[in-house]
């Protein structure tokens, strides 16, 4: 029988290993620039298409804008660098990756870090483009609307990552798109329902229309109305709470009444 010392023993060895493979299965910190200077390349393969192509550039432009180092963006077997592609293009990736076929499996990807680089690749062009934009949002990128007056780019600075993240959309369907019209037209009705402005197939443009004494605070409603629109009030109708800005009950009632 062992002895206590001996239990003792095996035990701690035993947590030494336990922390030893726990600690090989760490996912390593990549350095990517450091004091305005790429650690490494982007990297495609010879048989990249051209969209995937234009996100390698794409990523290069906005990791010189973070970092302030040039990325050069080349061709590779995808063994080091920052790898931008799909897993059919590297054929002597360590690992294997495949990707499930079909509609709602074309847009997963993977990021991975590892001793030489990083990997970023999709099941499909889109998913690449998805893996690409991740990256840049993980660095510290941000954007809430298209065009560089919506981006906000921190301060360069040296970029590192650890990351190894399969990721999949959460809505397998988003569709986002600009809507407008070179002319407007139809009628605004006040709150009781009367005409107060004729557009007239007038240009878009601003219109000023007069709230008559008594018909503020109703809603207000377009009718036959086509085009672009939006309604302000200047200056604009502010409020201490999200309550403040709600039509009174009774307003409402009235108009679901008609």
């Amino acid at each position: 029988m062992p002895s206590f010392a001996q239990l003792i023993f095996r035990n701690l060895s035993l947590a030494m290993v336990l922390r030893t493979g726990a600690a090989a299965a760490e996912t390593p910190v990549i350095p990517l620039s450091q004091d305005s200077v790429a650690s490494m390349p982007i990297i495609l393969s010879e048989n990249a298409s051209t969209d995937v192509q234009q996100f390698a550039d794409e990523l290069a432009s906005y990791l010189e804008k973070l970092s302030g180092a040039k990325f050069v963006v080349e061709t590779g077997d995808g063994s080091r660098g920052i790898v931008v592609g799909r897993p059919a293009d590297f054929p002597d990736l360590p690992f294997e990756l495949v990707f499930e076929s079909g509609p709602f499996h074309r847009e997963d990807y993977l990021l991975r870090s590892h001793a030489t680089g990083l990997y970023l690749l999709g099941g499909s062009d889109l998913a690449v483009s998805h893996a690409v934009w991740d990256l840049l949002s993980r660095l510290g990128y941000r954007q809430f609307f298209p065009g560089p007056t919506w981006e906000v780019i921190p301060e360069p600075r040296d970029l590192e990552l650890a990351v190894d993240a399969s990721e999949s959309p959460d809505f397998y369907s988003r569709r986002i798109w600009y809507n407008w019209a070179p002319r407007i037209s139809g009628t605004l009705l006040d709150g009781s329902g009367r005409e107060a402005f004729d557009f007239g197939n007038a240009d878009e443009g601003w219109f000023q229309v007069p709230v008559p004494e008594g018909e503020d605070g109703k809603l207000w409603k377009f009718q036959s109305s086509q085009g672009q629109r939006l309604l302000m009030t200047v200056p604009p109708n502010l409020a201490r709470t999200a309550e403040g800005l709600l039509l009174p009950s009774d307003v409402v009632e009235k108009d679901a009444a008609r």
